[in-house]
């Protein structure tokens, strides 16, 4: 029996139904589903109980009730599409004496491998096995800063005292529950948030900066961003340049607010990955003929903007010539001063829409 925990909220019912669904397709072994979750309604519970022979659902409420967990989200301004969920991962060690090891999962994933080849790894001297963080190291080489405005590498060192610059997403992992409960690791974890907080990805960066030199690295098949052949492209560190481009993915993480089963006219859909996620959704008991329009929208989108990749041209850091893809123009610079765009007619069907 391989545990697999999963934490959503009401509204992410159907993609944890598609993520089940590709689950059980792939695996050959017996999955029990554990579900952290505060609000999902009696009818959503009956119809995900039915996807497989072992799905339990924990309550939450009582739980959280003496942790303010929206205060330390709040503390930091335009935390956006990170929902208050994402903390149940401290929960897990106490909620689960019975087991020494689980996987913990994202509701925004697809598996397409059989999950018992990640389960099996062996990190019986970590807390985790994860998967480097690839969007991570392109901020780093980019010099991106977080929101308030300091470099990745500072944040880093000052504010999560990591001693390395290696970062793993924490939407997948492989826990193992025996180790972090002998060495009292949950306490060091909300320790870490209440004197810390606001944090950029909040509770991701407390886990990476208090499992920091007993986290197994694993290989990114496990936690393929959906972005990968972008990052492919743009990485400047060799091996994790082929990495990306090398990759056949095991498990295919929807990580940021683009999302594949969303189509707003803001959004870029030149990423892969958007169509294998809609063949499982369709076989999952949510699924309606009206949800097919919104890939009929994305379809479009992704088939004119896939023509146009960001483009720079620059000597010595002077940037002569550039072209972006933003929503529905082709946007053209020369030297910051020559400044046009061409605008591309979309269908007048298109509006927002989520499923």
């Amino acid at each position: 029996m391989i545990p697999v925990i999963f934490a959503i909220n009401n509204d992410y019912v159907k993609q944890l139904a598609t993520a089940i669904v590709s689950i059980l397709l792939n695996s050959k072994s017996n999955i029990e589903f554990n579900i952290l979750a505060t609000n999902i309604s009696d009818e959503n519970k009956a119809i995900l109980s039915k996807l497989g022979k072992n799905v339990n659902f924990i309550d939450m409420n009582k739980i959280t009730e003496n942790f303010d967990l929206e205060k330390y989200m709040a503390r930091r301004e335009n935390y956006e599409y990170i929902s208050i969920e994402t903390y149940y991962r401290f929960f897990i060690p106490e909620l689960f004496p019975q087991y020494d090891k689980v996987l913990y999962f994202d509701a925004d994933i697809l598996i397409l491998d059989d999950i018992s080849k990640f389960y099996s790894e062996d990190i019986s001297n970590e807390y985790a096995g994860a998967v480097q963080d690839m969007w991570i190291e392109e901020h780093l080489e980019s010099g991106a800063k977080v929101f308030n405005g300091v470099s990745f590498d500072e944040y880093f060192e000052k504010k999560l005292h990591k001693k390395t610059l290696k970062y793993f997403n924490a939407g997948i992992l492989l826990l193992n529950l025996a180790k972090i409960r002998q060495d009292n690791v949950v306490d060091r974890l909300w320790e870490f948030t209440r004197q810390n907080s606001p944090l950029h990805f909040q509770d991701q960066d407390v886990l990476n900066a208090v499992f920091e030199g007993y986290v197994k690295f694993v290989d990114i098949k496990w936690n393929t961003l959906k972005d990968v052949e972008y990052l492919g492209k743009v990485l400047k560190n060799k091996q994790h340049k082929n990495m990306c481009k090398k990759v056949k993915p095991g498990i295919v993480h929807y990580v940021g607010s683009n999302k594949p089963w969303i189509w707003a006219d803001f959004h870029y859909y030149g990423y892969r990955f958007i169509k294998e996620w809609w063949d499982y959704y369709c076989q999952t008991p949510y699924f309606e003929k009206s949800d097919y329009d919104i890939y009929k929208m994305i379809k479009y989108s992704k088939k004119y903007g896939l023509y146009f990749e960001y483009f720079v041209f620059k000597i010595l850091n002077l940037e002569l010539f550039s072209i972006i893809y933003d929503k529905d123009r082709l946007r053209f610079k020369i030297f910051h001063f020559i400044k046009t765009y061409i605008r591309f007619k979309k269908p007048n069907y298109f509006i927002e829409r989520n499923i």
